[in-house]
């Protein structure tokens, strides 16, 4: 059942940014980059999903797999999206910066042992992460 749930969940990082280009192409940019009521635009929310990525996903496996119960970070999500530099960048390039992490990441991801992904973390404020 895990072993499903793993596919499953990285066929769903796989699938995200091709996901993301069918529903948000062709929009107008002023669309695409106009906040909603909550602040963020879909310009945003693709900008964060990108730059919090190599923390996020690899950073944190990386680390659950080379480390014994390494205590993970919180991340502040608004500090990483300002620094990412990738908020003035044009939403198609930022697609496709994401599309190339995420073909980097999934080589390296799909590629772990079953050993390797029963290892464990600790998030700083959620706890126990596996």
């Amino acid at each position: 059942m895990a072993d499903r749930n793993i596919a499953a969940a990285l066929d769903v990082y796989a699938a995200t940014p091709a996901t993301l280009v069918a529903l948000l192409a062709g929009l107008p940019e002023t669309l695409t980059s106009t906040p909603a009521d909550d602040g963020w635009s879909p310009h945003d929310v693709v900008v964060h999903l990108t730059s919090l990525d190599p923390f996020s996903m690899v950073g944190r496996v990386r680390a659950i797999v080379e480390q014994d119960d390494p205590m993970i970070p919180d991340l502040d999500e608004h500090a990483v999206l300002e620094g990412s530099g990738l908020r003035g960048r044009p939403l198609g390039g930022v697609l496709d910066q994401m599309a190339r992490q995420r073909a980097e990441a999934l080589v390296w991801l799909r590629a772990l042992t079953p050993q390797q992904l029963a290892r464990t973390g600790r998030h700083s404020t959620v706890g126990p992460l596996s």
